[in-house]
């Protein structure tokens, strides 16, 4: 019952600044995507509605970044604040080990875990899909804010598009001027008093039906003059040339675990390059062990947290921070050294978790046998230091003043 009423307590102490910080986290992320978004509105007239599609699409993919991330953060800071008032102290005079603390931590930890693997399994490729094909909708149902009045408009490929005056409301052009190249053997030059843009449903395309107008073109064999007027004319313009080629596509970023096993069973069956091979790899492992840093974080968090009473919260950020910062320097080197075979994909996306896990077990024995652990002694002498420098100055401009 004792240590059912301490669990309670201790989870109730990691829940409450791992929620804030996950806010805090994904919040100062997604101002990242602020000005896209605002370009978005303001530039394309897109809703409010699909502004939250939007949110909701690329909210997946920060989720399993900063739900590790908040987790170690909210640990260090709560078994920091125990340890800082001395109810640490409080606790193990009960005969209650730093060890024994760990069960309430690591049941959070498997639930952010879960909850992390979910997001990176099948919420963070649907989400990047689905922004992607937004994003081709955005385009096309605002296909004439594409064509800027009284500018060549060359975006699409072999073709030149000069429009006078563009209605956006009822997509009407008129004043209307395309050079079409996309026969060399037969360039076209193509003049209307007017027209209006349509988008097809089913693909990427964007007819210009053009009225009043005339067709001039040269044909390059014989290099003679042809000129046909027309009431009525239909010029497709190919919009997915404006996008990669592999915007209907997904790309293995896009894939769920089991799309993406059969994309590298298919690449090794077609005999592609080992690189395409290797990143699909990589991703493979990645989707798993990224997450699985909940599970590592709440191991080396435990005896992180763990400070002199005197030495203040400030040193828990800090070492919260700096191991944030070497756990995602690791996986980009690791993810790295996968793509190009320098090690095994595999390794290299699991090296960083197996390497935090036995820095956490060393630190969490030595902790438990009240020995120093040497980062926090490092750090503790980075803030004596600067506290001292601190004071001297501060003591330095009052003696100037003086």
């Amino acid at each position: 019952m004792r240590l059912r009423i301490l669990y309670r307590y201790v989870s109730r102490e990691v829940a409450v600044p791992f929620l804030l910080g996950l806010f805090v986290f994904t919040f100062v992320l997604l101002m990242f995507q602020i000005l896209k978004i605002t370009e978005m509105v303001v530039g394309y007239g897109v809703p409010l509605t699909d502004v939250a599609k939007v949110l909701a699409y690329i909210l997946p993919p920060f989720l399993v970044f900063t739900i590790p991330m908040a987790f170690l953060l909210a640990v260090i800071l709560a078994v920091g604040r125990l340890s800082s008032d001395s109810e640490l102290i409080a606790i193990k005079a009960a005969g209650v080990s730093l060890a024994r603390l760990y069960p309430p931590i690591l049941a959070i930890s498997l639930i952010a875990f879960g909850l992390s693997a979910f997001l990176s399994l099948h919420a963070d490729p649907w989400g990047k899909q689905r922004f992607k094909m937004m994003l081709f909708e955005v385009g096309r149902r605002n296909a004439t804010l594409g064509l800027k009045e009284q500018v060549f408009n060359d975006q699409f490929q072999d073709l030149v598009v000069y429009v006078n005056d563009v209605n956006e409301k009822t997509q009407e052009l008129s004043g209307i001027f395309i050079s079409d190249e996309r026969n060399p053997k037969v360039p076209n030059v193509i003049v209307a008093e007017r027209g209006q843009l349509f988008s097809s449903e089913r693909d990427a395309k964007l007819v210009i039906r053009l009225e009043g107008g005339s067709i001039h073109r040269t044909l390059e064999e014989s290099g003679a003059y042809e000129h046909a007027s027309f009431d009525r004319y239909d010029v497709v313009l190919d919009f997915a040339s404006l996008l990669s080629d592999d915007v209907f596509e997904k790309t293995y970023l896009e894939m769920s675990l089991g799309e993406l096993a059969r994309h590298i069973d298919a690449l090794r069956a077609q005999g592609e390059d080992d690189y395409a091979m290797r990143r699909a790899w990589v991703e493979y492992h990645r989707k798993f062990a990224f997450p699985f840093a909940c599970v590592v974080f709440g191991l080396i968090a435990l005896p992180l947290g763990v400070v002199p009473p005197r030495s203040g919260r400030g040193q828990g950020f800090t070492l919260a921070i700096f191991a944030l910062c070497l756990y995602y320097l690791l996986f980009r080197v690791g993810e790295n050294l996968g793509w190009r075979g320098v090690i095994h994909p595999l390794v290299a996306m699991w090296a960083p978790n197996i390497l935090f896990t036995l820095a956490g077990a060393a630190m969490l024995r030595q902790k438990s046998l009240e020995r120093p652990v040497w980062i926090q002694e490092a750090l503790a002498l980075v803030f004596h230091r600067a506290g001292e420098l601190a004071a001297k100055l501060a003591h330095g401009d009052a003696e100037d003043k003086e």
